[in-house]
C-alpha cells in the first residue's frame, strides 16, 4: 500500500524538512513558518515539489496503515495551508449590522480595538501584532494579514 502525495512549491518560497527533528520549515521572504510532525513519513524535497509517501511501512496490519494513510492526508493539506499562509495575503471586511454596534480604534494604543455591541460597557480586544486591523467607518473593520 504505497501511497505518495505531491505539493507544488510556488516561486520565491524555500523548504527546508529535517527528519531527525522532524520539523518542516518553510521560508518566504515575508514570513517564516514550521511544522513539528507527529508521525515519521519520509518527506523529499525534490526542484519544485514536496512528496509526502509512507513507503517505508511493510509489514504492518491494516489498521495500522489506514491510520497512516488518514494521516498522511492531513499533513498534506496542513502543508499546503503554511504554503498558502506564507504567499499570500489574507484579507478580510467585517460589517457590523445594527444600531448602537460600533468598532473604535484606541488613539494611544495601536493594537487595542474598543467594541460597542449593546452591553452597558465597551468591550476591549488586543490585536496580534502580526496582523494590521483598521477601522475607517465605525461600522466596518478591515483585516489584513498572512497569519491568524
Amino acid at each position: 500500500m504505497k501511497k505518495k502525495f505531491l505539493i507544488k512549491i510556488p516561486k520565491n518560497t524555500c523548504v527546508i524538512y529535517s527528519e531527525q527533528k522532524k520539523i518542516i520549515t518553510i521560508i518566504n521572504p515575508a514570513i517564516t513558518k514550521s511544522l513539528i510532525l507527529n508521525l515519521k513519513l519520509r518527506v523529499v524535497i525534490s526542484k519544485n515539489l514536496i512528496e509526502v509517501t509512507n513507503n517505508f511501512l511493510i509489514q504492518t496490519s491494516n489498521n495500522c496503515k489506514k491510520q497512516v494513510v488518514a494521516f498522511q492526508g492531513m499533513l498534506v493539506a496542513l502543508i499546503k495551508q503554511i504554503l498558502l499562509e506564507t504567499c499570500s495575503i489574507i484579507c478580510e471586511k467585517l460589517k457590523f449590522i445594527g444600531v448602537g454596534y460600533r468598532a473604535f480604534e484606541v488613539e494611544k494604543l495601536k493594537n487595542l480595538l474598543m467594541f460597542k455591541l449593546g452591553y452597558s460597557h465597551f468591550l476591549y480586544f488586543k490585536t496580534p501584532s502580526k496582523l494590521e486591523i483598521s477601522c475607517r467607518k465605525f461600522t466596518k473593520l478591515f483585516i489584513l494579514g498572512n497569519s491568524y
